[in-house]
């Protein structure tokens, strides 16, 4: 069974591609057995569009770690 630190891994692979093409990234901050912090970087403040972003990497990540708290910066 894979850790939390290869599922988040193998799903930013797939993730930081996307969002480095437009100039943004995500940096994860913390990663245990029940909690997962990341920061997003790049985003305009205010636009509200990374809070699209986050909601969406927040579904993904959660759907692969069930019982995993997700939480941003």
């Amino acid at each position: 069974m894979p850790t939390i630190q290869e599922v988040i891994s193998e799903t930013l692979k797939d993730i930081q591609p996307l969002l480095q093409q437009g100039g943004k990234d995500i940096v994860l901050l913390e990663a245990t057995e029940t909690r997962a912090r990341f920061r997003l970087e790049g985003f305009c403040s205010g636009c509200g569009c990374g809070d699209s972003y986050r909601d969406g990497i927040r579904e993904t990540l959660m759907a692969k770690m069930p019982g995993v708290e997700v939480g941003f910066e």
